[in-house]
């Protein structure tokens, strides 16, 4: 199980590796073209988020803030559900989402937006 300092007040998560862009300087592939051998494509799940997560932890944080530096947050299919289980733990708790926005469908972002 995750623990923190009691000092945290902001938590970067990556949520995922896998993205759709393919930017040439990215890190997770080889010049903007097939995956980084290197890298696993994978999602953390509403499970990790479960087990590691947990009220104490969510709590005292200000912000947690999914941002890609090797995928788009936005490509994990269980973000929304991740979210929500996060702002069910403690509300005050303010979520911020680094994307290049290209993923999902209207109807995600309307989900979103409710969240």
């Amino acid at each position: 199980m995750l623990t923190l300092e009691s000092n945290i007040q902001m938590l970067h998560i990556e949520a995922t590796s896998i993205c759709n862009a393919a930017c040439p300087m990215c890190a997770r592939n080889v010049n903007g073209e097939k995956l980084n051998p290197n890298i696993t494509a994978r999602n953390l799940t509403l499970e990790w988020f479960r087990h590691n997560l947990t009220t104490e932890i969510i709590a005292p944080l200000d912000k947690i803030l999914f941002c890609g530096n090797l995928g788009d947050p936005c490509a994990n299919n269980e973000l929304l559900d991740i979210i929500s289980y996060i702002k069910k733990q403690y509300h005050g708790t303010v979520v911020g989402i680094n994307t290049n926005g290209s993923i999902q469908n209207k109807k995600w972002w309307e989900e979103l937006a409710t969240l």
